[in-house]
């Protein structure tokens, strides 16, 4: 499942690294991680967001 999630999020050549030489592929796997890393933990903040959100409306629909 992470894998195909990393070949989405992965930009550009529809996921494959073309590239011969292993710094480069090193850079391009690090990259493609990290940006990875960045898509999980923004959506885990808008989530947490969402819910704190929907807290305080139920809040207030309760108060009124």
């Amino acid at each position: 499942m992470y894998n195909g999630f990393l070949d989405w999020v992965f930009f550009g050549k529809q996921g494959m690294i073309t590239e011969n030489d292993p710094i480069e592929q090193h850079c391009l796997s690090r990259i493609n991680c990290d940006l990875d890393v960045l898509v999980i933990l923004l959506n885990l903040d808008q989530t947490r967001y969402s819910q704190k959100c929907r807290d305080k409306s139920q809040f207030l629909l309760n108060f009124f």
